[in-house]
């Protein structure tokens, strides 16, 4: 029995060592043995970042493609590959932003198999990717004021954004689409000024939307200030210097424009209640006069009517009379060595007054003060104002500026 068991194990022994070499002879030569395999890797795109900020061109199309790659070698060699450790690098340095254009794969393959194994075959020689250039243009902003409403009283002077114009940046065949840009309508009921925050929108000239993120805008929100002031109607007005025989009560005054309409901060235009022009000096005036006036505009306001006023000045009631007189008396005229003299004895005046008392004077209720205390004399002749005096009649008076001419002489003394 035991002879028998001793031989059984023998043959189990040497059963076992033959089929041991059997299989290590099969697996010798079917791992030896050339076979093909396929690989889908990621193929990885270099030089796309450096592509739009060097050259300022983008891809549009073509980097989301599959690609299959069929590898041959041994057995062995082969199953140390796969899709995470083959690259397949496509380089976009060259490309030119013309359009459709072609890039060429690079395959490589792990380093402990590069020598053993061979790329058998490709599921693309080259790729197609759509390119375009990139550019930017700077656009005028504007607004859409069709929902502002001014209250009663008020004015919309201007709308101003800060920045006023947008920089936008992206493909060119995009961006040749755009029109202008502008901030969404406003609706508003303004009784002041007002500053909000408002979003830049893009205008296609075709209308269409504009894809999300197409397109880059440069700031994307602005300023915006509604410039609103208080308006006021204002009548203009002239200050009265009485004189030459008329009074305030004698005046009709024509102006035109006879009022403007100013406009600013209401703690501007609140307490303005008149604009006066300037002043008339009734004695320097005739009827019918005809003066121009600026209209200087109170502090802090503004306004868009003329800027010069015309003011038409009759005297109602009143009459006029030209006379002449000697009755002249020149006083202060005594210099050290020196008198003065008139040049003329008498002197033509216009006077005017209620038509009773022009009607009524005589020439001799007219005087003529030559008053030379302050006035600085010169040897010779110079022409000086006088002051007229109508005795009696108060309410009359001489028009414009009379003057006499005078002479410095030098006192002669008298012979022995």
């Amino acid at each position: 029995m035991k002879a028998w068991l001793k031989k059984q194990n023998i043959f189990y022994w040497i059963l076992s060592l033959v089929l041991a070499i059997l299989f290590w002879l099969y697996v010798s030569i079917t791992q030896d043995q050339l076979i093909d395999r396929t690989f889908s890797p990621v193929p990885e795109f270099l030089g796309q970042e450096t592509l739009e900020s060097e050259k300022g061109i983008v891809i549009t199309d073509g980097l989301n493609v599959a690609f299959e790659v069929t590898l041959r070698g041994a057995a062995r060699d082969l199953a140390l590959c796969d899709r995470d450790n083959i690259q397949v690098l496509i380089r976009l340095n060259d490309l030119t932003g013309s359009g459709e254009e072609r890039v060429y794969p690079e395959i490589y393959l792990p380093e402990e198999v590069r020598d053993k194994v061979s790329v058998f075959k490709k599921s693309k020689d080259f790729f197609v990717v759509k390119t375009d250039k990139i550019d930017s243009k700077v656009i005028d902003i504007k607004t859409l004021a069709e929902g502002i409403h001014v209250l009663k009283g008020y004015t919309l002077e201007s709308i101003e954004l800060d920045p006023p114009q947008v920089r936008v940046s992206g493909r060119l065949e995009l961006l040749n689409l755009i029109t202008g840009a502008q901030i969404a309508p406003i609706q508003e009921d303004l009784d002041g000024t007002k500053n909000f925050i408002a979003h830049v929108e893009l205008v296609h000239s075709e209308g269409a939307d504009i894809p999300a993120g197409a397109l880059t805008l440069a700031p994307q929100e602005v300023s915006v200030t509604l410039v609103v002031s208080k308006s006021k109607e204002v009548d203009l007005s002239v200050d009265l210097i009485e004189g030459g025989g008329a009074m305030e009560r004698h005046v009709s005054l024509d102006i035109r424009p006879r009022s403007i309409t100013i406009t600013g901060d209401p703690g501007d235009i609140d307490p303005v209640n008149y604009i006066t022009l300037g002043s008339i000096d009734l004695a320097e005036t005739n009827d019918g006069s005809v003066l121009r006036f600026p209209i200087t505009l109170p502090n802090g306001t503004k306004s868009n009517a003329v800027s010069e006023a015309e003011v038409t000045v009759r005297f109602v009631g009143l009459a006029t009379r030209n006379v002449y007189t000697e009755n002249i008396t020149i006083t202060g005229g005594e210099r050290d060595g020196y008198t003065v003299r008139l040049v003329e004895p008498g002197l033509p005046i216009t006077l005017r007054g209620p038509q009773s008392s022009i009607d009524q004077l005589a020439n001799f209720n007219v005087r003529v003060l030559v008053e030379l205390a302050d006035v600085e004399l010169i040897r010779g002749q110079q022409s000086v104002k006088v002051r007229v005096i109508v005795d009696g009649y108060p309410d009359v008076g001489a028009i414009g500026s009379p003057k006499v001419t005078v002479e410095m002489l030098e006192i002669q003394d008298d012979e022995p």
